[in-house]
Parts: structure tokens; C-alpha cells; sequence
């Protein structure tokens, strides 16, 4: 006679179904050897299905707390740009370094700086213990377009930055109504009085690769660990800067905004 095969399932079944009549006959007994293992085996198949989720919403949710850090930093960093064109003290070698791929009365769209490329010029006393104050107004430069300046949110004995900041501007328009680079001043002498300028906040991690860091924002949504965050930035803002005491502030904004350019969207 043949022995009858029985399907994985019904010999799983078989066997639970005789370890409890086997229970069930004996009084007070504890669990047997096959239902221990077999709760063991319900528990991590459990854990296992529902891990996923937690490791995807928590991943999400630190991600997001950090875009907002880096919001708050770009838009800061842009606030001292305009608080230094509206004190009129401040010159075109002052201000953020212009992209010159920047067509007139465009918005500036330069190339992601490289993992290596840190600004070390404006670093604080302590370097590199960079905080946002280290993007004070007074400072008389700020990094090149290809560079970014590390900027931590704390300060520690440790002095490791928690972002990157790049941060770049159009040629604009000068106090003559010329554009800037079109001016017969000096360019030591040259003011700009509206121009557009764009901050890129990267997170600390995108300083680990080695290839050039992309331009476009970081999606957020359905990640588990760093994401885009290791090549993409954070949090991208752009402005338009116009300094508006002037007497001619109003044609300066128009000649900003020329042709249709997207400077002032």
C-alpha cells in the first residue's frame, strides 16, 4: 500500500490538532515542545511583518524634521542677504558669489558643489564649529558657487556639521540701473540693488561621496534610511532681493524681471 502524502499545511494542522487533544487530556500540563515552537514561529512571522512599517515611518519622520531644519536655515541665510542690501553698505564682493551660467533676468542654477569642495574662509574661531551665526551679515565674503560652507545647528566639543550651505545669486541690477556686470565702476565699487538669490541646504551625510551632489530637492516620502538625502539637498529656496528705499527701487525690480526671466517667480 502507498503512503499517503499529506500537504505541508494539513501535516502542520495534524500535528497542532493532536498536541492539543494530547493537552487537553492531560491535567495541568504546560505547553508541549512543538506548540512553544510554534508560538515562537507565529511571533517572529509577526514581527517580521510589521517591521517594515515602523523602520519606513520613522525613517520618514526624521527626514522630515531634518528638511525642516534646513528650511529654517536657508531661509535665514537669505533674510541676512536681504537685511545687508537693505543697510546699502554692501558691495558685489560682499554679497554671494554670482553664477555666470545665469542668463539675465534668470534665476541662478548652478552645478551641485562636490562631497569635498568646503568653504573654510568664514569658518568660526573654533573650526569648524560653523552655526548660522557664521553667516552674519558683516562677513565680508561668502563661499564661491562651487563650494558650501558646513554649518552645524549646535555646538559641541565634537564640531561636526549637521549641513551644507550653498548659496549663489544672479548678476542683478547695480544703483546705476545697469546690470552689475555691465557697470563702469569698479567691481569692488559695484552695488547691487535687486537680484535674485538661491540657497541649497544638504545634509551633513552628502559630504561622505565623492561624486558632485545634484541640484534638485530630496524627496522625502518612502524612505528607510538617508534616502536622496546623500546626493540631494534638503531644502532649495530661492528670493528675490530688492533694496527698497531706493528712489529708483521700483525700475531697478522691473529691470530685474526684463524679458520674461524667471528672477522674480
Amino acid at each position: 500500500m502507498k503512503r499517503q502524502v499529506r500537504h505541508p499545511i494539513d501535516s502542520l494542522w495534524f500535528v497542532l490538532t493532536k498536541a492539543s487533544k494530547s493537552r487537553s487530556k492531560s491535567s495541568g500540563g504546560g505547553f508541549t515542545l512543538i506548540e512553544s515552537l510554534v508560538a515562537i514561529i507565529i511571533i517572529s512571522i509577526t514581527v517580521v511583518a510589521i517591521s517594515p512599517p515602523i523602520f519606513w515611518a520613522t525613517g520618514t519622520r526624521v527626514q522630515n524634521r531634518r528638511a525642516e531644519q534646513a528650511l529654517s536655515i536657508a531661509q535665514a541665510t537669505i533674510d541676512r542677504v536681504r537685511a545687508k542690501v537693505e543697510r546699502g553698505g554692501s558691495t558685489a564682493l560682499e554679497l554671494p558669489a554670482i553664477d555666470t551660467t545665469a542668463a539675465a533676468g534668470k534665476r541662478p542654477y548652478p552645478a551641485g558643489p562636490l562631497p569635498s569642495a568646503q568653504w573654510t574662509s568664514m569658518q568660526a574661531v573654533t573650526k569648524p564649529c560653523n552655526t548660522i551665526a557664521s553667516l552674519d551679515p558683516a562677513a565680508k565674503q561668502y563661499p564661491d558657487v562651487g563650494q558650501y560652507l558646513p554649518v552645524m545647528t549646535t555646538t559641541d566639543s565634537v564640531c561636526k556639521p549637521d549641513f551644507l550651505v550653498q548659496i549663489f545669486r544672479n548678476d542683478g541690477i547695480c544703483a546705476d540701473g545697469l546690470a552689475c556686470s555691465a557697470s563702469a565702476l569698479p567691481v569692488n565699487e559695484r552695488r547691487p540693488v535687486a537680484f535674485s538669490v538661491g540657497v541649497r541646504v544638504y545634509s551633513a551625510i552628502a559630504g561622505n561621496g565623492t561624486t558632485p551632489l545634484l541640484k534638485d530637492k530630496a524627496s522625502l516620502t518612502g524612505t528607510t534610511a538617508t534616502g536622496q538625502a546623500g546626493t540631494r539637498p534638503l531644502a532649495v529656496l530661492y528670493a528675490t532681493v530688492a533694496k527698497s528705499d531706493a528712489s529708483a527701487s521700483l525700475n531697478n525690480y522691473r529691470a530685474l524681471c526684463q524679458a520674461g526671466g524667471t528672477a522674480c517667480e
